[in-house]
């Protein structure tokens, strides 16, 4: 608070119920401070409406208090998208996965959550983290990049089934953030035989496409 023509006695911030007093600065008594450790704005966690009023040397103050408000900006969920090109993968395969995060308030970190259903009826559940974001002191608000999924420890033969998703953590300071999660990518676990037949299904199924983008493009079989 800065009074630019006279000292000021006093000045008193109000806020909630409470009355704390500003601090002066200097012997000219024209700039006062609300310290810190007094304040009832170090921690907002709801609408905060406050006002300020002063007393100067000759006993005046002002006509009307200083007021304001501080609204409580809601913080959505993040948002994580995952994508892989094939959804047939060898025991030991190192697959590529591509994601993308995003959170108004910064990302915290990245997940992979990895369930695993064996052939024979067993199930099991794994979580390997996927990014390193940077330190919480520079959350980013978009995070993208590529990881290599190691199957090779998990133990995979023919037959099985993972089902993998991507959780996203936005930043919170010192609480746990709230999480999303991606849509599920199932790949099946399959043999060199079989993951040669799940390509070639891919490559007519992409040469279907191309042809139907070309003939879009080119107006055949469209009303005239």
């Amino acid at each position: 608070l800065v009074c630019e023509n006279k000292a000021l006695r006093q000045a008193i911030f109000s806020a909630g119920g409470k009355e704390i007093p500003l601090t002066p600065e200097g012997e000219a008594r024209r700039r006062w401070i609300l310290r810190p450790e007094a304040s009832p704005l170090r921690d907002v966690r709801e609408p905060v409406h406050y006002s300020l009023q002063v007393l100067d040397d000759d006993g005046l103050g002002l006509e009307s208090p200083l007021e304001g408000s501080i609204r409580i900006k809601p913080d959505r969920k993040p948002r994580v998208a995952a994508a892989m090109v094939s959804q047939h993968v060898l025991p030991r395969a190192r697959p590529t996965i591509t994601y993308g995060a995003s959170d108004d308030h910064g990302v915290a970190r990245i997940e992979a959550r990895i369930q695993v259903a064996h052939e024979d009826g067993r199930g099991s559940a794994h979580a390997l983290k996927v990014i390193e974001v940077p330190p919480a002191s520079q959350p980013r608000e978009l995070v993208r990049g590529r990881f290599t999924l190691e199957l090779e420890a998990l133990g995979l033969v023919k037959g099985d089934q993972l089902t993998v998703s991507l959780e996203a953590i936005d930043f919170r300071g010192e609480g746990e953030g709230k999480s999303a999660s991606s849509d599920p990518m199932v790949l099946h676990v399959t043999d060199e035989r079989g993951l040669l037949s799940a390509m070639m299904s891919a490559d007519e199924r992409s040469a279907q496409q191309l042809d139907l983008i070309i003939e879009r493009q080119l107006g055949i079989g469209g009303s005239q």
